[in-house]
C-alpha cells in the first residue's frame, strides 16, 4: 500500500481505504482537542460551552483541510493550478501546507466566533491549550 497521498506511508488500510500517517495525526489532534475542549466547555467561566465544542472541532477540521490544501496549491503549486484548476480538488495526489492550515484554522475560528457571537480573543484563548498535542502529532507524522 502506497499511502493516503502519493508516496505517503500508510498508517491504516481497511477495505481499500487508506489513511496515511499525517491523516492519523490530524485525527488524533482533533480527537484530543475534542476531548479536552469538552472538559473545558463544562467550566462556568468558559466562553464556549460543551454543546458548542462539536461545532468548534468541525470548523477547525474544515479549516485544516481547506486551508492546508489552498496553502499548498498557492505556495508550492501555483503554476500547476493555473494550468489545471481542477488539480486543487485532487487531494489524493497529496499536498497540504502547515501555514495554509494555520490560516484556514484562524479563519474558521473567526467564523465560529461570529456565528456563536463570541469574540475572537475568547475563542483563541479557549483553543490555545487544545493545539499542542495536535501539533506534536503532526511533527511525529513527518
Amino acid at each position: 500500500m502506497s499511502g493516503g497521498a502519493v508516496g505517503e506511508p500508510v498508517g491504516v488500510g481497511v477495505g481499500g481505504v487508506e489513511v496515511g500517517w499525517w491523516g492519523r495525526a490530524d485525527l488524533g489532534g482533533l480527537g484530543f482537542g475534542w476531548w479536552l475542549g469538552g472538559g473545558r466547555g463544562e467550566r462556568a467561566d468558559s466562553p464556549i460551552d460543551r454543546a458548542q465544542v462539536d461545532d468548534l472541532i468541525f470548523y477547525s477540521a474544515v479549516g485544516i483541510i481547506v486551508g492546508g490544501r489552498f496553502g499548498y496549491v498557492l505556495f508550492y503549486g501555483l503554476d500547476r493550478w493555473l494550468d489545471d484548476p481542477l488539480w486543487l480538488f485532487r487531494v489524493w495526489e497529496g499536498g497540504m501546507a502547515f501555514h495554509g492550515g494555520l490560516l484556514g484554522v484562524i479563519a474558521a475560528l473567526w467564523l465560529f466566533g461570529r456565528r456563536h457571537n463570541i469574540a475572537f480573543a475568547g475563542v483563541a484563548d479557549f483553543v490555545a491549550p487544545l493545539t499542542p498535542v495536535g501539533l506534536a502529532l503532526g511533527r511525529l507524522g513527518n
